[in-house]
């Protein structure tokens, strides 16, 4: 050891004497200068140079030291922060796990101290003096911060982890279990056929029940008019013969020769009365004077009396003789007389009946053209019917046309039917107008003229019996045909309403046991009191109004089609465009519970579900809860009832329109077979849903067999796939979580943005770090000599 230190010491007093000696070279150098009046020597040159040299090199080495210490510190800085804001979100509530979701539920505290801890833990400064640390990052205390947002209770959140989680699962089931059989088995093509006949059926009807209508106003009011043309015809004829007969009694005598003559006779009568009135007051006279000198008794009265007696007696025979010419006028004035008022008669009747044929024509020309307008509105629809069954005949994708449709080809009455109709009312008005005219040219009534009006007016009588007689045998039998359909129609409406109503009858099936249980859990997701529901919670929320939908209803006797076909319709559009709603259906399928999991449960087809979903707080009624959110089992299970029942009604009636009676066909009725086929097709549906409510699988069409069938999951996923574009059926599945869970989604965040800033220190320049952030190349702030840098994590679930 002694040893040791005296080499030692003899190394330091070398090193001493060398720097002696070169401290004197030195000198010596600045000494020779000066005296040789130079200011510097070559020899210095060449010291500067290198000085020159490397300085920059150190400044340089130095602030790329520090850039990548700064540098490796943000990556460091950053990967502690995504670490520290992955732990806050590992930090998730397990009672909605089970759901598929993931949110963060603790308090912001416990996340920024948990945030903090885990910053902390990655950037922690090792003490050990033995080992070196490039960067040696530190937290900056309270820079810490943390933001949450987005919560389970946001549908957007919600919608986007639920496709994350069914994303590989539900196309899989869904295809399996309803796409593929209902392409494969093309029985989306027989509902589609099926469909189509109903829509071509109801407007072929109408058109044809318009029809009917219209040939059956018109062939009424052809009845009438038959009974009018007769009534004309008996009037006419009767004026015709009056005429007639006048015109004989009168023959060529004028109306004003016989007003003269009578005129004539009137004058001469008077003249005669008063003449006979004068002779009457002579003649009593004498009478008187004869009288009193027979009285008197004088002696000469004989021969007195004698003259007067002759001359009374010549007045009394003049008198006589001018009674008779009275009588002889009076008789021939009232001759002329009776002859005076049949031309009067004649006359007023000729110029009546004249103006009363003007009058009947216009009225049997209007009436001709109500007739031809209700037959022409009758064609038109004939064509239209003729033109839709042409244009709308449903063929599959093989181009086979349905059985059933073959009845189209029977609707539609041939154009021939409306040519004769329409020229052969046409030709018996045209008659009575041909006799209008003769009759208002007529001068004479007599003879030839006479016979030739009788004769046109026989005509148009005739030509209206012959008309009637032709079309009253078809008009007969197509009425009790329309009559005879139209009470099948009825008949077959009451046995569909029947069967409809025994159907409704039946729907039944909630949990006696969870009824006073699930009253409670109902008023807790729709509200009672006053109080808002969870339903009506979410969905004030996420700031959208509740979306009214029709109550599901089971389908109507009159036009059940309307219903069935409409939603099939509906469903196969929606199967042809299949969307993110697929995945929220089957997460509802999923992860609650149904009418029959307890029976599909037992038969082992169900998998993946919750642990318990009978146990939740409304026991096989959630799903259907979730498609109707009716604040009832009884309403949620009818309004699937329902909707299951129209379905297969569908299913059903499409089969036998596949296969009908061949003798419908032939009843030229597509609404009467549609009909018929709708109650051959509720008594199987019937059948059908005792065996869907019990848990067994359903043939899906009878060509089908047991090689495709479907069960009531199968529908539920059906109808979801219906209604999947209702916002409220997210808010229902939200509701449900937190009434299952008991945590409230909207306090559960799914997204954290994490700040904080650490700092290192500075080895060398702290000034040049500081120059090149302001200008933009470093992302620290300097502060002394630390330089700070804030980084900021983003993540989401």
């Amino acid at each position: 050891m002694r040893r040791g230190g005296k080499e030692n010491g003899r190394e330091r007093g070398k090193k001493r004497a060398n720097r002696r000696k070169e401290s004197a070279v030195r000198g010596s150098g600045r000494r020779s200068c000066r005296r040789s009046g130079r200011m510097f020597s070559a020899e210095g040159t060449v010291s500067v140079y290198l000085m020159l040299l490397i300085v920059p090199i150190f400044l340089f080495n130095a602030i790329l030291i520090d850039y990548s210490r700064i540098k490796l510190a943000g990556k460091q800085s950053e990967a502690a922060t995504r670490a520290a804001v992955r732990s806050v979100l590992s930090a998730f509530d397990g009672k909605v796990l089970a759901y598929g979701l993931f949110g963060q539920g603790q308090s912001a505290q416990q996340n920024k101290e948990l945030f903090e801890q885990v910053l902390h833990a990655n950037l922690q400064v090792q003490t050990d003096a033995y080992r070196f640390r490039y960067a040696d990052v530190r937290p900056v205390d309270g820079s810490a911060r943390l933001q949450q947002m987005f919560t389970l209770g946001d549908q957007v959140v919600f919608k986007r982890q639920i496709l994350e989680d069914m994303k590989y699962k539900a196309p899989l089931e869904f295809a399996l279990n309803v796409f593929d059989k209902l392409k494969k088995t093309k029985a989306d093509e027989r509902l589609a056929q099926a469909s189509a006949y109903a829509e071509l059926s109801r407007e072929v009807e109408q058109r044809m029940e318009q029809r009917e209508e219209r040939l059956d106003e018109a062939w009424d009011r052809i009845a009438l008019l038959k009974q009018h043309l007769q009534s004309l015809h008996d009037s006419y004829e009767a004026k015709l013969n009056r005429l007639n007969e006048l015109a004989g009694l009168i023959g060529l005598r004028t109306l004003t020769e016989v007003r003269q003559a009578l005129e004539d006779i009137s004058k001469q009568l008077e003249q005669a009365n008063r003449q006979a009135e004068e002779m009457n007051r002579q003649l009593n006279y004498l009478n008187q004077t004869i009288a009193a000198i027979a009285i008197s008794g004088a002696p000469d009265a004989g021969i007195a009396i004698g003259p007067l007696i002759e001359q009374a007696s010549r007045l009394a025979s003049a008198l006589r003789s001018l009674n008779d010419q009275i009588r002889s006028l009076t008789a021939e004035k009232e001759q002329l007389s009776l002859l005076l008022s049949r031309i009067i008669e004649y006359t007023a009747l000729a110029a009546e009946t004249k103006a009363q044929v003007v009058r009947d024509d216009e009225q049997v020309l209007a009436r001709e053209k109500e007739i031809q307008e209700l037959l022409g509105e009758a064609r038109r629809l004939n064509r239209e019917i003729r033109e839709r069954v042409d244009a709308g005949n449903a063929t599959n994708s093989s181009g086979e046309e349905l059985e059933a449709g073959q009845v189209f080809r029977q609707v539609a009455l041939s154009d021939d039917y409306f040519d004769e109709y329409q020229t052969g009312i046409a030709a018996v008005l045209s008659a009575f107008h041909g006799f209008r005219q003769r009759l208002e040219t007529s001068e004479s009534f007599l003879d030839g003229f006479y016979e030739a009006l009788i004769e046109d007016n026989d005509r148009y009588a005739a030509m209206m019996d012959d008309f009637y007689a032709k079309f009253r045998e078809q008009e007969d039998a197509r009425r009790a045909r329309t009559s005879d359909i139209r009470r099948q129609k009825q008949e077959a409406s009451q046995n569909l309403k029947s069967l409809l109503d025994e159907a409704k009858a039946k729907i039944t099936g909630c949990p006696p046991q969870y009824a006073e249980s699930t009253k409670a859990a109902y008023a807790r997701l729709t509200g009672s009191d006053g109080t808002t529901g969870l339903f009506s919670k979410y969905m004030a929320y996420n700031d959208v109004s509740e979306e009214k939908d029709p109550r599901p209803e089971m389908p109507a006797a009159v036009s059940p089609e309307m219903l069935s076909f409409d939603m099939t319709d509906r469903l196969l559009a929606a199967l042809e465009n299949l969307r993110d709603e697929l995945y929220m259906n089957e997460y509802a399928l999923s992860k609650f519970n149904y009418r029959t999991l307890d029976a599909a449960e037992a038969a082992g087809n169900e998998t993946g579900r919750l642990p318990d979903p009978s146990g939740h707080a409304l026991p096989s009624q959630e799903v259907e809860y979730i498609l109707y959110g009716f604040g009832s089992c009884e309403g949620n299970y009818m309004a699937a009832y329902a909707e299951m029942f129209a379905f297969r009604l569908a299913f059903r009636a499409a089969e036998s329109l596949m296969d009908p009676d061949r003798q419908l066909l032939n009843a030229a009725s597509p609404h009467l077979v549609l009909l018929l086929a709708f109650v051959e097709g509720a008594r199987k549906a019937f059948d059908d849903m005792n065996k869907l409510l019990a848990g067994e699988n359903v043939p899906l069409m009878k060509m089908t067999g047991n090689a495709v069938t479907l069960n009531y999951k199968d529908y539920l996923r059906l109808f979801l796939l219906l209604h999947s574009s209702n916002r409220n059926m997210m808010s229902r599945m939200q509701a449900l979580i937190e009434l299952n869970t008991g945590v409230d989604l909207t306090k559960l965040t799914t997204y954290v943005q994490g700040t904080d800033t650490t700092s290192i220190r500075l080895w060398f320049i702290p000034a040049a770090m500081n120059i090149l952030q302001r200008i933009g190349l470093l992302n620290c702030k300097v502060n002394g000599n630390r330089c700070e840098l804030t980084q900021t994590a983003v993540l989401s679930y």
